[in-house]
């Protein structure tokens, strides 16, 4: 329901940026077809969900410029705790 809403609120505002609030996992139609309407309108996601790389809009094809990804605290310290030290960020420390 909410997809075909977004669809209409596109085809009626064809010139309009729109931006969509991403809060949770989507399956893999509805990730298909918001890329596709994304490369014909100017659609762009904001993704605060945590997902992760394989499952991101920012891993669809040609979206890569139109997602913007929010990663909450706990998920960035999850990830930092299996990687390997090397692959850390130098911080400064004053």
């Amino acid at each position: 329901m909410a997809r075909a809403q977004i669809e209409q609120f596109l085809i009626h505002n064809p010139q309009v940026p729109t931006f969509l609030l991403i809060g949770g996992p989507l399956g893999e139609e509805t990730r298909r077809k918001l890329r596709i309407l994304s490369v014909e309108r100017p659609l762009y996601f904001i993704e605060a969900n945590n997902a992760p790389n394989h499952l991101s809009l920012a891993r669809e094809a040609r979206l890569v410029q139109r997602v913007m990804r929010l990663l909450t605290p706990p998920y960035l310290l999850r990830a930092w705790k299996h990687s390997p030290p090397s692959s850390l960020p130098a911080m400064p420390i004053s």
